[in-house]
């Protein structure tokens, strides 16, 4: 979610935070609820969770319910920072059941869904997909807590040329919500790259071309982070259709009756990075769509580097400023960069010497002035101003910004907008004393929006208020006058972390918040009443041999409200204990281990209680683990994908190795957060390291492991790896493996080298595990190295060179595929390929041909020829193709040969 610039080492605390207010309480309401991103209730109070790998639950006291109400999670792309994120229910949900879902989709199940090819267990990571916008109906039969089969109704996304183009690890889907006038309301991000300036193709981390290719996004798309400000993109806006349809509203700023599904139909406003979270003021908006008033959007915009901010969008049509703007301030690496926007023909290119086809965004984005209107002149003659039907913007600025207390050491500072004495904006510190909001400097770390709270519980001095949130943990109060002018900002809360959702629940005023990882928190803060306690086991064994005499306490158990707690204790073995330090003896007859799951309830005097659970293993001892395959501290590439195998030894006295439960995780480390990927529960497994880092911004990668045994005792182990950021002193070129009748030969070369190093050649039938092929000492830059593999794996075969320098620092090739034995008629060469191939058919008996393929089936490209004869040899040129795997089809005149290629960049 949040993408940030590192600019120094210097780390900053966060400043201006408070406990609650008196009388207020933060309680938990549930943990260890896997993956949850966000939560809402019906207008009954009933709590509907979802989760980023694809699933809906309700939750009845705490508790999620075991059936889900929707599992998508086949369908999701669940990695990065995609996934399920949104989630709403209808204004009408207990009378029709709708309810709406928004999520990144597969890209194996979005190209292949429906066709032979498709594989349920399959998933695409890190290539272009798009987000869906859909529709279910909840069954009213079953209290709503199923979905009706057959109910599913795509509104954006039907298409793989209609959905939201997601281009990125990150910036993609965000938040749905309900306008007081029954739209639907989405947030997009917008799709660029947080690696760098991205401005299209120049953006490595991006999948720009490969998008361009399948049609998710036009060639005039192709501008990165100025997405945001094409108003014929979906991209970086928050867009309003209608909730039966999909279709845009005739009351948006840029409908097409001609077109109501397109994007610029469906824009309501525009100029966002990436704006997760999102909700409407109460008390603002018309009930009618063709007023074009939903409401009051409050809505929380990731900064990119220095600024993280709170928006106000009052009416359609307003520009957010992004990536011209980042908070109050331009955003110099855009900004001073100008960009063509191929959406904006300039009507004066080529008159009076001026060339310019089309208007910069540069040029149609300008800052508000107090009151009137600039003047958008054309650059090619700066009397004249740009046509009317060229849309032209001012810069609606943040309610508030403050500075991300990692990375933007230059300027630790809270700002609001104002303007100076001759009516030009300026920016006001709110620690200035002329400054028109009361309130005290803050920084943070990631805007996630925030919460209204109107709800007759509150104190009347806390009621009506925003409250915004930011992923660092805290809740500020904004206090606004009428007009919408913020008055003054006030601290609430600090007690959170890692804060992604927040709403409030109807039945109890309570303001609802998920702290986000793997196994998520709910929390929950309330005025008045009393808080429950807070359970706590102590002991002082957790396992051992039968009988095993265990001590317990509960008295690290605590009461918001200090009152005497009572201790009720369940064994799990059907003994129970009213003490606060009970000792018991567990025992098993079985011989083999045996988990008990002992529970401690405590109860305050008010009768509210909290329970917590641990688990006692007997006759059994937890598992022992190291991971193998890589070392700590290790570095990965930046000249492409570093393949890592993921290989542990693990003992354990009670258990064979292979009956123990794996759990490996893969976090890509990114600043002050981190991005999970999904768990893999192979024994061994491999996973694979983009090329993050080395930039302005700090990347790293953690992987870790748990182990579990049928006792339920665990054992956990980590590792990280870093970008090696150096200069490797190596680029390979030409690369290419060869099968023969009995051998495999490997041939490669290189433009660089490091005297002294060593080239060792690997293979492997599952790109996880690889054993040696052979070795090579480097021998000078520009040299051509060859060697065979004399005992080749059958079938598909990858082969590797890693490269070792005297000072031992490993590098890896691209992997290198081939099939032996080889396919007897026809060879590729090179292997990979960069963008010419030659093609060698045995025989051709005539008219021949070659068809390059997608990996989903895609036709790519076709050439056909003439000739006759032995050896025959045909070259064709593929430059357009991004690096990747592909299919062939190669007809020789008379037989059919399939395969693989390879492209390389």
């Amino acid at each position: 979610m949040k993408k940030i610039l590192l600019l120094g080492s210097l780390i900053l605390p966060l400043i201006g935070l408070a406990q609650l207010p008196e009388d207020f309480n933060d309680q938990l309401v549930a943990d260890n609820w896997q993956s949850i991103v966000g939560l809402t209730f019906d207008d009954n109070g009933r709590m509907y969770t979802w989760a980023k790998h694809g699933e809906v639950r309700l939750a009845d006291d705490g508790v999620l319910r075991e059936t889900p109400l929707l599992d998508i999670s086949e369908e999701v792309a669940n990695w990065g920072d995609h996934g399920l994120l949104g989630f709403a229910l209808h204004p009408n949900f207990l009378s029709n059941g709708f309810y709406y879902v928004m999520y990144a989709v597969d890209r194996h199940h979005l190209l292949n869904f429906g066709t032979s090819q498709y594989d349920p267990a399959a998933m695409i990571t890190h290539q272009a997909s798009i987000g869906r916008v859909v529709r279910y109906t909840a069954d009213v039969s079953t209290n709503f807590t199923t979905t009706v089969d057959g109910s599913r109704k795509i509104l954006i996304g039907e298409s793989i040329s209609t959905g939201i183009p997601l281009l990125h690890v990150s910036h993609g889907v965000g938040t749905l919500a309900f306008g007081k006038d029954g739209t639907l309301l989405i947030t997009t991000g917008d799709g660029g790259s947080y690696a760098g300036t991205d401005l299209g193709n120049e953006s490595a981390s991006a999948y720009d071309n490969q998008a361009i290719a399948d049609g998710i996004i036009t060639p005039e798309e192709n501008v990165g982070a100025f997405r945001s400000q094409q108003i014929n993109s979906l991209n970086g806006k928050i867009l309003r259709i209608d909730p039966a349809t999909g279709d845009g509203l005739s009351s948006n700023p840029f409908f097409d009756p001609q077109n109501p599904r397109a994007p610029r139909s469906r824009v309501w406003a525009l100029g966002l990075r990436n704006p997760y979270r999102f909700t409407i003021q109460p008390g603002t908006g018309s009930h009618y769509p063709e007023d074009g008033d939903p409401g009051v959007i409050w809505l929380g915009d990731v900064g990119w580097a220095y600024w993280e901010e709170f928006n106000r969008i009052d009416q359609g049509g307003q520009n957010l400023g992004w990536p011209i703007f980042e908070g109050l301030r331009t955003r110099w690496q855009y900004h001073g960069r100008p960009l063509y926007n191929p959406d904006a023909p300039n009507p004066l290119n080529g008159s009076g010497g001026c060339v310019q086809q089309y208007f910069y965004f540069q040029d149609l984005l300008k800052e508000e002035q107090q009151t009137g209107t600039p003047f958008f002149s054309n650059p090619c003659n700066e009397s004249l101003d740009i046509p009317n039907e060229i849309p032209t913007f001012t810069h609606h600025r943040p309610v508030i910004a403050w500075s991300n207390v990692e990375w933007n050491t230059e300027e630790q500072d809270t700002h609001v907008p104002g303007f100076d004495d001759n009516g030009e904006t300026t920016i006001y510190s709110i620690s200035d004393p002329d400054c028109p909001v009361d309130g005290t400097f803050f920084n943070g770390k990631c805007s996630v929006g925030g919460v209204w709270i109107d709800h007759d519980s509150w104190p009347e001095g806390y009621r009506n208020k925003f409250y915004g949130a930011d992923y660092s943990g805290w809740f500020k109060q904004l206090d606004l006058d009428d007009s919408g002018t913020l008055l003054t900002v006030n601290d609430f809360f600090e007690g959170g972390e890692n804060i992604v959702d927040m709403t409030m629940n109807p039945a109890d005023g309570c303001l609802y918040y998920v702290e986000y990882a793997y196994l998520a928190k709910v929390k929950k803060i309330c005025f008045g009443g009393n808080p429950p306690p807070t359970a706590v086991i102590g002991s002082d064994l957790e396992y051992g041999a039968s009988p095993l005499e265990v001590s317990f306490s509960g008295l690290a158990s605590t009461d918001p409200d200090n009152e005497e707690l009572t201790y009720s204790w369940n064994f799990g073995d059907g003994e129970f204990s009213s003490s606060a330090e009970p000792i018991h003896t567990f025992e098993s007859n079985t011989g083999h281990a045996e988990p008990f799951l002992v529970s401690l309830t405590v109860t305050d005097t008010a009768g509210n209680s909290h329970t917590a659970y641990q688990t006692i293993s007997v006759n059994n001892t937890p598992p022992q683990i190291e991971i193998s395959s890589v070392e700590d501290g290790s570095e990965y590439s930046m000249n492409g994908v570093t393949a890592v195998p993921l290989i542990a030894t693990a003992t354990d006295a009670e258990q064979d190795p292979s009956e123990l439960e794996y759990a490996w995780q893969v976090f890509l480390h990114h600043n002050t957060h981190n991005h999970p990927e999904a768990i893999d529960e192979s024994q061994e497994t491999e996973t694979y390291l983009f090329p993050e880092g080395c930039g302005d911004e700090e990347f790293w990668y953690r992987i870790s492991l748990t182990v579990r045994d049928n006792g339920g005792l665990e054992a956990y182990d980590e590792v990280e790896m870093f970008p090696h950021c150096g200069d490797t002193g190596f680029e390979f070129d030409q690369m290419e493996a060869t099968p023969g009748e009995k051998t495999v030969d490997i041939a490669w070369s290189t433009l660089a080298e490091v005297p002294g190093s060593l080239f060792i050649v690997e293979k492997s039938t599952d790109r996880a595990k690889f054993e040696l092929a052979g070795t090579l000492n480097a021998s000078g830059s520009g040299s051509a190295y060859e060697i065979t593999d004399q005992t080749p794996l059958n079938g598909i075969t990858w082969y590797r060179i890693q490269v070792v320098t005297p000072e031992g620092f490993k590098d890896y090739s691209p992997l290198i595929e081939v099939e032996f034995p080889g396919i007897a008629g026809v060879r590729m060469q090179p292997v990979p390929f960069q963008d010419r191939l030659s093609i060698v058919f045995e025989e051709t008996t005539g008219n021949s041909y070659l068809n390059v393929y997608s990996m989903e089936g895609k036709l790519l490209h076709s050439f056909e020829w003439e000739e006759t004869g032995e050896k025959v040899t045909q070259e064709v040129r593929i430059p357009t193709l991004p690096a990747g795997i592909y299919l062939y089809e190669a007809f020789d005149g008379s037989e059919t040969f399939h395969g693989k290629l390879i492209k390389r960049d």
